[in-house]
């Protein structure tokens, strides 16, 4: 069936069934490349039971649509949202209504960060990529008011690059870690290997690291199970064999 004729059957108001009360997932992703917000707010209301929505990249749904789930979603757990087509700039989004949110997913999306401020505080697990209006201290501040975060995952964004120490002390319960992008290099990770405290997975890709960083973490305190350390172009095996031999792992991935 084609989307269209999705909306307009989930949508039909005398229906045989009520087969809105039966969607649980949405993607998005492949008709993405059309107008799709009046029919994206025809999905919200008519499928209440909605818990996990995936709206691909450069959607054209709007922000005022996005708040219409808190109104009529309250079930969802899982959204991933991508670039907006239709707002070249920076918007406003209310999430604040999405009581059940536990995974979300910001994708190039042009937000402001009072748009973070309103993520309710059931957020287990975070993903941001590029949200170049994204400044260091709000992030902090953000971090603050979520510290029941599980896992987070920073991907090339532009002012997120100094003094990450400073974010990890905010998540006593933080599991997972990926760090990803040119931002992160030695300077920024001073402090971050002193934390006392255990990760289940440290992933640091595409970064500007050298060895001095892996000398860092084999002198530090923190632990960590798994490490991912591929495609970092200054780190060499010298010294990945000079952390092996101070830290042990379950499991280290790296391309050397």
């Amino acid at each position: 069936m084609q989307f269209i004729g999705f909306v307009n059957t989930v949508s039909l108001p005398d229906s045989v069934l009520p087969y809105g009360l039966y969607v649980r997932e949405i993607d998005l992703t492949p008709v993405n490349k059309y107008g799709v917000d009046m029919r994206v707010r025809k999905l919200i209301r008519y499928c209440p039971n909605l818990v996990s929505i995936t709206l691909g990249q450069a959607t054209s749904v709007k922000a005022d649509t996005l708040q219409l789930m808190g109104r009529y979603c309250q079930n969802v757990h899982t959204l991933e949202m991508g670039g907006m087509i239709s707002f070249p700039f920076m918007f406003d989004c209310d999430f604040s209504g999405m009581i059940g949110l536990r995974r979300l997913s910001l994708l190039t999306t042009p937000v402001q960060s009072t748009s973070l401020n309103t993520i309710p505080s059931s957020i287990r697990h975070l993903q941001i990529a590029q949200l170049d209006a994204l400044q260091h201290g709000e992030f902090v501040t953000f971090l603050k008011q979520h510290p029941r975060l599980i896992s987070l995952s920073v991907k090339r964004c532009r002012h997120i690059n100094s003094d990450f120490a400073a974010l990890i002390l905010q998540l006593p319960k933080l599991s997972i870690l990926e760090l990803i992008g040119p931002e992160v290099n030695d300077e920024s990770l001073k402090g971050f290997f002193d934390i006392p405290t255990q990760l289940h997975t440290l992933i640091l890709r595409q970064t500007q690291i050298t060895d001095a960083t892996l000398r860092m973490f084999a002198d530090g305190c923190l632990v960590v199970q798994n490490l991912d350390i591929t495609n970092n172009a200054h780190v060499s095996q010298r010294g990945i064999d000079a952390l092996l031999r101070k830290k042990k792992f379950e499991k280290i991935s790296s391309n050397l």
